[in-house]
């Protein structure tokens, strides 16, 4: 009578077409019901599906945030079968059962399976956009790079024309009384409103008021033989948005040797080619809007870290920043891609104050800028560094060090994992064994990594899963806000540069050599002394 009078119940509308009812105490969607208005009735029906449904949602919450892993999506090592038993008799209906749950528990295994699959239909979508970005950023890099191309060779059509007919400028009271002679007047050429009119001789290219540039180049890739000092090359046209500067240093990074060497992991320049990114000088020319005037003293960083071996250099002013008062050009030449490089890095990481990280290396270029912005953002810093350095980092801030020569990083700290890892040392096999002292939510940033593209890949992967540590791989830009961010803490002694070494621009070589051998205690200068 009880199983007849509840076949009799309807289905109200609200749940007819909803999956939730058909849990253990509800064999199928209708009779479930109705056996449950039976036993339970209306309301408490209505309040089981009820409770049913906060607990799915916060079962999939817990999963999502990583707090524990339910029952219902578990991965079950023995199921057994039972009967579920409705009101007077059996339902007849096989349900499954964890070993040792609890009879009439809320967990539905059909559910379990559609939630892992939604899972899995998720990891495949953020796999997918992580490859559509990917692309994307590909495709804006090669265009990037054609449209530069573009410009190196009108560039070197117009150093062409240059070394025939040299502009040279003059007041605009010379150019007043040039303008009252017919001849004298055919060579002037109109410059910009309230600027001087421009000669335009035919004097040789190296004949004095010739703007020429001395730097270093190299025509094919190799050793540090094949670079060469040049000392009569034309200076590019200024175009709008640039800032002509008249550089007097950079520093050596190892990004110079790899691309010299042909080792360059996205692309290389095309040659010949001038190696060096950081750029610290003075401005000669800028639009009038510019934020920068002539005279102001700048440093930056390049596109793609070349060109800044040379006296001349063209830059956008959102890569400039300016350089603190009183601090040398050389000091801010060890600036621009070192330490943002280490700032991008740490933006990357997302950490916030109090949490742990390490960096790799951390008397090195890029390891010294890194230590201090990460204690400058207040987070505990451990390094790897030689034992003759280990007081020398603490002193840039490092909570910790470990000597890489005796002692095993991984032994260290396997049972006290960090937020982040900045690996700031190029192919040093490093990336596998610094996951192992990472925290499962942490991050693993490297600005020259040398894993394969697919193992990159399955690091993206897994950390887009939330199977392990995310990876991040460093491409730094030129950024001018966030340099003179850098600047600000320089000034306000938050930040040092290291320099190991100063040298001239004829021993750029040499400086390249010892970069490559590394054990450097900071980073070698070139001084562009005209």
């Amino acid at each position: 009578m009880a199983s007849a009078a509840a076949e009799e119940v309807p289905v109200p509308p609200q749940y007819k077409h909803q999956p939730l009812y058909d849990f253990r105490h509800f064999p199928s969607e209708t009779r479930g019901y109705k056996v449950g208005v039976t036993k339970y009735g209306k309301q408490g029906t209505k309040r089981k599906l009820e409770e049913y449904a906060e607990q799915v949602e916060r079962e999939r919450e817990q999963m999502e945030q990583g707090e524990a892993v339910p029952v219902a999506v578990a991965e079950p090592a023995k199921r057994v079968k039972h009967n579920t038993v409705g009101v007077g008799k059996s339902s007849g209906r096989g349900d499954w059962k964890q070993p040792g749950e609890r009879a009439g528990s809320l967990r539905n295994p059909k559910l379990s399976t559609s939630w892992e699959k939604k899972m899995k239909a998720k990891a495949e979508e953020v796999a997918f956009k992580e490859a559509k970005r990917a692309a994307v950023a590909a495709r804006k890099e090669a265009a990037a790079e054609e449209r530069r191309r573009r410009e190196e060779a009108k560039a070197r059509k117009e150093a062409k024309r240059a070394a025939a007919a040299v502009t040279t400028r003059v007041s605009a009271a010379t150019a007043k009384r040039m303008m009252k002679n017919k001849k004298q007047r055919k060579l002037l050429k109109t410059g910009d409103a309230g600027s001087p009119a421009a000669v335009l001789g035919t004097c040789s290219a190296n004949e004095k008021g010739a703007a020429m540039a001395r730097r270093i180049q190299y025509a094919k890739h190799g050793d540090s033989s094949v670079l060469q000092l040049v000392t009569d090359q034309p200076v590019p046209a200024r175009k709008a948005g640039q800032v002509l500067i008249d550089n007097r240093a950079t520093s050596v990074n190892p990004v110079d040797y790899k691309l010299r060497e042909g080792l360059g992991w996205l692309a290389d320049p095309k040659l010949p080619a001038v190696p060096g990114g950081d750029v610290s000088g003075v401005v000669l020319e800028a639009d009038a809007g510019s934020a920068f005037k002539p005279g102001d003293r700048v440093f930056g960083l390049t596109y793609r870290a070349v060109g800044g071996y040379s006296s001349r250099v063209l830059l956008p002013d959102a890569a400039l920043a300016r350089i603190p008062e009183g601090k040398s050009f050389e000091d801010a030449a060890a600036f621009p891609l070192a330490a943002l490089t280490a700032w991008q890095a740490l933006e990357l990481a997302r950490l916030q104050p109090g949490q742990r990280v390490l960096v790799h290396a951390g008397a090195g270029g890029v390891g010294s800028f890194a230590v201090q912005l990460a204690k400058a953002r207040g987070l505990w810093v451990a390094t790897t560094c030689s034992a003759r350095n280990a007081d020398f980092v603490k002193g840039l801030g490092a909570d910790e060090t470990v000597d890489y020569t005796t002692q095993d990083f991984v032994e260290v700290y396997k049972d006290k994992p960090f937020d982040a890892v900045l690996d700031t040392i190029v192919g040093n096999g490093y990336e596998q064994r610094s996951l192992s002292v990472l925290k499962r939510s942490g991050t693993y940033v490297h600005h020259m990594p040398s894993l394969s593209l697919t193992q990159i890949a399955k690091g993206f992967l897994k950390g887009a899963l939330g199977l392990g540590p995310r990876y991040r791989v460093v491409l730094v830009s030129p950024n001018g806000a966030q340099l003179a961010q850098i600047s600000k803490l320089w000034e306000e002694g938050k930040v040092k540069p290291i320099i190991a070494d100063v040298l001239p621009l004829e021993k750029a070589a040499e400086a390249q050599d010892r970069t490559k051998e590394g054990h450097n205690r900071g980073k070698i200068v070139l001084k562009i002394a005209e």
